[in-house]
């Protein structure tokens, strides 16, 4: 199958669907999910704060669907071999093109805002959520594992299997491909894959997606630079010589993942949106006496009929925090992620009470060639509500309990020892200015160069990682400044001011 289509700076491409994706265009072109992915927002609700932007989910489908093309059965290495999935012989390019088909399907109208409120009402409604998941086979430890940014996968597997149930309604072939969409997209985007093959396809496509949608949201950032997205694009169809080449092109979209978040998803009034947004979601499922009706509505709509439009607060930050991305994943994929993130945020709206609480969490990248994770960035805000009125000792409340929770959440942790620091020094400066928000900023790297400062052997590592006491904190710390002085890692710089601390 073939079809013309325009993508935004690349203009006209043509797209090649092999054969066993041109059945599952067919089937959602059926089930009306096609023209639904036409009408779906992109940023969903976020478009109110960002007007100009207007690339649909369809939009980014297709840009995935033309990189899979470009990229090539001969660069995908150790995919060009067919594996069968559920009795049909797919190769890794067949597998991708499923997967870029169908990966957007369990999008809710008003995307990330609407959907972080319905993740926060089903980490809270334990019933609820097992309800969702049962169908699909999702057991609690891998519910566990979700958060509001991969909760359309599993509202993905829902739909999936709504249609399999719904068996007068499609015929044998096409029930095939379902069942084997299904399969894939369970082992691809909510299991660990069980396969070297099944492995190469999760990294190859997750490489993909990330280009994709910088192509898509480049339009409406400033960039330091301009790229010639055709050549980059062309780029991808051509052997990489070594590592190097590797390597830059993982910089390469690292740094642009970095600048569009920052000017788009991580901007001040996205950020006041969706903590709007989501709590308005929250309130609205809350209210409703078939939650799953409501969300499998959802699920069949482009609009968000039964959700007041365009909800106001005036919201003031009281207090945001930033771990930046210099500080790498280990922080958060050992502490956010296994606790998981909007669990962790209602325990703090519960114990700020009346504060509206916004955790933003961006997990680690797995680079699909070089196997590198990418570094992570945490945003953590807290609101409060101005039609409440501001009072500063409520404000220095809220900041001294976020501060008790945060180490009693991760004080055996990577680097919970540099917030606590960097908090009470960023509060110290907001008194001295008698301001009420504390904006949290870590030491640069020249914080770290000193005398002090000292390698650790694999067995101080260990040692001081499991250092909950002060007396075993600073036995840690002596032997650590004994070390001969070697190069730094972020890693042990972050180990060492939280054991130095803490002491």
């Amino acid at each position: 199958m073939e079809f013309v289509y325009s993508i935004p700076l690349l203009g006209s491409v043509k797209i090649e669907l092999n054969e066993y994706p041109e059945m599952l265009y067919h089937i959602l072109e059926k089930k009306g999910e096609i023209s639904r992915l036409q009408k779906l927002v992109h940023l969903g609700v976020l478009q109110s704060v960002f007007p100009g932007m207007r690339h649909t989910r369809w939009d980014y489908t297709i840009t995935m669907l033309y990189l899979i093309q470009q990229l090539g059965e001969g660069k995908l290495e150790g995919l060009s071999t067919a594996k069968k999935v559920e009795g049909l012989c797919l190769s890794g390019r067949d597998s991708m093109q499923l997967l870029a088909l169908a990966v957007n399907i369990g999008h809710l109208p008003g995307t990330f805002a609407v959907e972080k409120g319905t993740m926060r009402y089903l980490v809270t409604h334990g019933d609820i959520a097992r309800k969702l998941c049962k169908p699909v086979n999702l057991d609690e430890a891998k519910f566990k594992k979700i958060d509001y940014l991969n909760l359309n996968k599993l509202l993905l597997l829902v739909k999936l299997q709504s249609w399999l149930d719904d068996g007068i309604k499609i015929n044998d072939r096409e029930k095939e491909i379902i069942k084997v969409v299904k399969t894939i997209s369970s082992e691809i985007f909510l299991s660990e894959p069980e396969t070297e093959h099944k492995e190469k396809v999760k990294d190859y496509f997750n490489f993909i997606r990330r280009v994709s949608y910088q192509l898509l949201d480049c339009l409406y950032v400033n960039l330091p630079i301009r790229i010639d997205y055709r050549e980059f694009i062309d780029q991808l169809s051509k052997p990489l010589i070594n590592k190097e080449e590797i390597r830059a092109i993982r910089e390469l979209t690292d740094c642009y993942t970095c600048i569009v978040y920052k000017q788009i998803y991580h901007s001040d009034k996205a950020c006041n949106a969706l903590a709007v947004w989501s709590d308005r979601v929250f309130e609205k499922l809350i209210q409703q006496n078939d939650t799953l009706e409501m969300v499998k509505k959802w699920l069949k709509s482009s609009e968000l009929s039964d959700v007041v439009q365009n909800p106001y607060y005036d919201l003031k930050s009281v207090f945001s925090f930033t771990l930046p991305r210099k500080f790498g994943a280990n922080f958060l994929t050992e502490s956010f992620q296994d606790l998981q993130v909007d669990k962790l945020e209602m325990e703090v709206a519960k114990l700020l009470e009346s504060k509206k609480v916004l955790i933003l969490y961006i997990p680690g990248l797995k680079d699909p060639i070089s196997e590198d994770f990418s570094p992570s960035e945490l945003l953590f805000h807290v609101y409060s509500d101005k039609t409440n009125g501001t009072d500063k000792f409520e404000c220095w409340r809220t900041i001294a309990l976020i501060l008790v929770w945060t180490y009693g959440q991760f004080k055996d942790s990577w680097g919970v020892g540099i917030i606590a620091k960097a908090a009470m020094e960023s509060i110290l400066e907001t008194l001295a200015l008698n301001d009420y928000e504390v904006v949290v900023t870590l030491p640069s790297d020249e914080f770290f160069e000193n005398e002090d400062f000292s390698p650790l052997v694999p067995e101080d590592k260990v040692k001081i990682f499991h250092a909950s006491r002060l007396s075993q904190c600073k036995e840690a710390l002596q032997t650590f400044r004994r070390k001969e002085a070697v190069t730094w890692g972020a890693g042990l710089k972050e180990q060492f001011h939280e054991c130095e601390f803490l002491t």
